[in-house]
């Protein structure tokens, strides 16, 4: 229930930080992975139309940590994490190598949010590039 509550917590936090200026990005939509899923359950050519090549914060769990040797990218720029939503499945974070120390800090599990460019290929949802720009809570 504490994490559920944590949660919400950032979700308000974030929708509300967004609308307070600053180097907000224009219309930045904020969104719960398993919204998208669910989005893309219901109807593939939708969830594309609405989710494919459009930018995103998106809500969800940390993966496991990238630890020692992390899968790279076939160019060698990206590292890869995982999103993970509360049912099966998750995103793919495409996250800069130089980026990477923003992820370390992550234990399985943990509520991130994430900001990129989602993009739906043959049902794997990916972002690239995956940045932190927000604070998490636990």
């Amino acid at each position: 229930m504490e994490k559920f509550l944590a949660f919400v917590i950032l979700v308000i936090v974030v929708s509300g930080c967004s609308s307070i200026g600053g180097n907000k990005v224009p219309d930045m939509k904020v969104l719960n992975i398993d919204d998208l899923q669910k989005d893309y359950r219901a109807s593939k050519d939708a969830a594309r139309t609405k989710y494919d090549g459009k930018e995103f914060v998106v809500l969800g769990r940390a993966g496991e940590p990238l630890g020692e040797f992390p899968l790279k990218s076939d160019d060698g720029k990206y590292l890869y994490y995982t999103v993970r939503a509360s049912e099966p499945g998750g995103m793919n974070c495409f996250v800069a190598i130089e980026d990477r120390s923003k992820f370390d800090s992550f234990k399985k599990d943990d509520v991130i949010a994430v900001k990129g460019t989602i993009h739906i290929e043959d049902g794997n949802f990916n972002m690239k590039p995956c940045t932190r720009e927000f604070r998490d809570t636990k």
